[in-house]
């Protein structure tokens, strides 16, 4: 039965529910079965936007503060870790090839080939030999007067910014040999230091900024900043100062003698870092993560975005609209793109809620105690069910939703009432219900500690009947149904897969223990994708009776969900929101997207209708599936934010067409309908209908011609349908 039909028949057979159901809610088209957008759509391509691409975890021991880039590798300053080099040949999968252990903490790192300059702590300055990066050696070094904290290079000088002591000169000319030539009493603490020109500029605490002309070596202008200047960057004739608490500074040098801050944002976290590429600043925040600021006026820097994470930002790097940050125990590479973050249609705000399913009409949420109806297109609560036990997942089927309820098992609501849903006694399934999905006509749940629990709804969906149990030997955390397998996340056991080709007799496949715990799964076609507290495993499940792990991908983690659909995969983390990894070959999966701005301790990912819904302690977040259309185009009234209500099943055919076009749509509930045709440039050509119409099914034709009834030139126009409760819009070609 067509989807316009199906509704038209639900809508007669519950418009007697009123005391059930207020009547604006029956009237609304509900977000399950909008149309966004239709041929004025766009593809929605998450790599167009920054986001978080790899990492290396984990220096032993000692955390990563600062980088520098040449060629094909990053050169890390890793504290105590001292200097490691990381392979950049792929971004997306940096790799550490190399490491020089330094006497003490390595804070700083510059390189000019074949060697690397690091500031280590109370060892002074040493010069390493990188000609082989996977090799370094020592060659040479400098004991310095006060703690190194930052160095800088040019030609056979280098330049140390040490503390009380300000500004130390180097004579590197013999790498093996390095001397002190000169050195500038700054009045601050000197923290961080660059190359200008024929001038340095030191980042000299609180007392700002030291601008030093060379031969002889003395400062020239200082300019205070409104906090604790710790680094600088120098792009034309503007400084950009990483000015701590103060935010970012930006100073116009154009005259050297008059320099002066005119740009600041303020208002962020603790700023250590800065780069900038031309429109774009790039900000690393202590205990903030990374920053995209919008200098295209350098007088009024604006926010852009930023990532999440969970991590503190010390230096930054940037190459060829790439990211390079060092971040404690992590060096992270990012994506720029536009630099902003990933488009959300809506977000409905909820009590920390846990996860959501989606209904015939509405969306259902859980969150800690409670089971909560919603109006999906505002987010408005409608209803709320008795309290439970510990609700962890929800899957709805027809009038019924199925709860995991933890230690209480299974729990079910009568949801034919969504402003008063009824919960029935739980059923105890030998262990806490984890998780659980629908397959046809059989619910299967993931019991900790026992396996898998199979019960039968095709006699009576409201009393599930147990039929089938399958032992799994870990902890069972999260099941997947795919044909006649179940896939079942074991915990520290692994994956294990069942065959329930006969639900009474679900029978073990095979299972693999590696040391990779898994907490979530998903399949889809021969591959099953196993979800670690911070790694994505790809099994391969073309033989389920002999899974082998193929690969494995290393995230930020901990990791919440995951779900897969048409070679992509895409998790949850608390911190990071959503990540978006291509595996349409699953042997090389490849971060192609995510980081959700804004997000609060993310805590579930449900894919329904198309749609992504991210859950975190604040709400919803509802985001577009990757290379799927979305209703964010060029609508002649401009893009909608979110898929609105109004007439839906929006169909014009032929397309393209002469002399006519038929265009057919359907209304769940009576209503007044405007619809029109537009050109390109939003103007009005012909007027199609602007009266009242029942609800169900409509024909409208549009002649080709405009409203004096004079024929239109070939070309594109728009079709256009309005309601009180939304529009719909299409593209269609008139070809004479």
């Amino acid at each position: 039965m067509p989807i316009s039909a199906a509704l038209h028949r639900m809508y007669q057979a519950t418009s007697g529910r009123a005391a059930c159901v207020p009547t604006t809610i029956l009237l609304s088209l509900l977000l399950s079965f909008a149309v966004p957008g239709s041929a004025q759509a766009l593809n929605f391509d998450y790599s167009a936007f920054f986001h978080w691409t790899g990492m290396v975890a984990d220096p032993d021991p000692g955390s990563y503060v600062d980088l520098a880039l040449q060629g094909t590798h990053a050169y890390v300053a890793g504290s105590e870790g001292g200097l490691q080099v990381v392979s950049l040949a792929d971004p997306s999968h940096p790799i550490v090839v190399g490491d020089y252990a330094t006497p003490d903490d390595a804070v700083g790192v510059a390189v000019a080939w074949p060697y690397a300059y690091v500031a280590v702590s109370d060892a002074g300055l040493l010069v390493v030999d990188v000609t082989d990066p996977t090799n370094p050696l020592f060659e040479g070094s400098v004991p310095l007067p006060d703690l190194a904290q930052d160095v800088a290079v040019d030609g056979s000088l280098a330049f140390v910014a040490i503390s009380s002591f300000g500004l130390i000169i180097v004579d590197v000319g013999d790498p093996s040999a390095p001397s002190i030539l000169d050195w500038v009493d700054t009045p601050g603490e000197a923290t961080g230091v660059i190359v200008w020109g024929d001038h340095l500029v030191v980042a000299d605490g609180t007392s700002g900024i030291q601008i030093v002309t060379r031969d002889p070596y003395e400062i020239i202008k200082q300019v205070e900043t409104p906090g604790t200047a710790v680094n600088v960057f120098a792009e034309g004739d503007y400084l950009y100062v990483a000015d701590y608490s103060g935010g970012l500074a930006v100073i116009d040098a154009a005259t050297i003698a008059d320099a002066a801050i005119v740009g600041t944002l303020s208002g962020l976290p603790p700023v250590v870092d800065v780069v900038v590429d031309g429109d774009m600043a790039l900000i690393a925040n202590y205990y903030g993560g990374l920053v995209v600021v919008d200098v295209s006026d350098p007088t009024d820097p604006t926010f852009v975005s930023r990532s999440s994470g969970d991590y503190d930002a010390y230096g930054l790097a940037f190459d060829a609209g790439r990211i390079y940050l060092a971040a404690d125990e992590s060096f992270h590479t990012f994506l720029l793109g536009n630099g902003e973050t990933a488009l959300v249609f809506h977000h409905y705000d909820l009590n920390v809620p846990r996860v959501v399913a989606l209904g015939q009409h509405y969306l259902y949420a859980i969150d800690y105690a409670r089971l909560s109806t919603l109006e999906p297109n505002t987010g408005a609560t409608v209803g709320l069910g008795a309290p439970l036990f510990d609700p962890l997942d929800i899957c709805v089927f027809g009038s019924y939703g199925y709860i995991a309820d933890g230690g209480a098992g299974l729990r079910v609501a009568d949801l034919s009432c969504p402003g008063d849903p009824d919960l029935f006694p739980g059923m105890y399934l030998g262990g806490e219900a984890r998780a659980l999905v629908r397959h046809e006509d059989h619910l299967y749940v993931a019991v900790d500690g026992l396996g898998l629990a199979i019960l039968s709804i095709e006699a009576d969906p409201a009393t599930p009947a147990l039929v089938g149990f399958g032992g799994a030997p870990g902890q069972a955390c999260d099941v997947v149904v795919q044909g006649n397998v179940a896939y079942v996340a074991d915990g520290n056991q692994g994956l294990h897969l069942f065959d329930v080709s006969n639900p009474h007799n679900p029978t073990t496949l095979d299972q693999l223990s590696t040391e990779h715990e898994i907490g979530y799964v998903a399949a889809e076609g021969d591959y099953a994708y196993g979800l670690g507290a911070d790694e994505l495993v790809v099994y391969d499940v073309t033989d389920p009776a002999d899974i082998q792990v193929l690969t494995t991908l290393h995230l930020q983690g901990p990791m919440r969900g995951i779900e897969v659909f048409d070679g992509v995969v895409y998790l949850v983390d608390p911190y990071v929101g959503l990540y978006v990894i291509d595996v349409s070959d699953p042997a090389a999966p490849a971060v192609v997207g995510g980081v959700i701005e804004g997000t609060y301790l993310v805590e579930s990912l449900t894919l329904a209708n198309d749609k992504l819904y991210v859950v975190d302690q604040q709400g919803v977040h509802l985001m577009p599936l990757h290379g799927t259309s979305t209703a964010v185009g060029d609508d002649p009234q401009g893009p909608d934010s979110v898929p609105p209500a109004g007439p839906y099943d929006v169909v014009v055919a032929p397309n393209p067409f002469n002399p006519r076009t038929t265009i057919t749509f359907s209304l769940a509930a009576p209503g007044e309908v405007r619809a029109g045709v537009y050109d390109l440039t939003g103007g009005l050509v012909a007027v199609l209908a602007d009266r009242r119409f029942a609800a169900g099914d409509h024909v409208l034709q549009w002649r080709g011609r405009d409203a004096a009834g004079r024929p239109m030139p070939s070309g594109v126009y728009v079709v256009r349908l309005g309601t009180v409760d939304g529009t719909r819009s299409q593209k269609v070609m008139l070809v004479r």
